[in-house]
């Protein structure tokens, strides 16, 4: 992993084609991949439907009101974008 603040990182897949990297730089990294020796399989996935009360329902069980959060700053803080 090469971050834009020059930083490297290497490391190794497991068995599932998994890494788990911590204390990294915040933002933006490229991710480099060496020699493949299994095909790519993507895995499905499952399409939600997302309505009004799923998401206040999904809010209440991470212990946040619906009505106070701000989902904007939320979504900022979770991607990263926010220290």
């Amino acid at each position: 992993m090469v971050f834009t603040n020059g930083a490297v990182r290497r490391g190794n897949l497991d068995s599932n084609g998994h890494v788990r990297m911590e204390n990294v730089p915040a933002g933006m990294a490229e991710v480099r991949y060496g020699d493949v020796h299994r095909p790519f399989t993507p895995a499905s996935v499952k399409v939600q439907k997302v309505t009004d009360e799923g998401i206040a329902n999904d809010l209440r069980t991470l212990g946040l009101d619906p009505d106070s959060v701000d989902i904007t700053q939320l979504i900022e803080l979770a991607s990263g974008r926010l220290a």
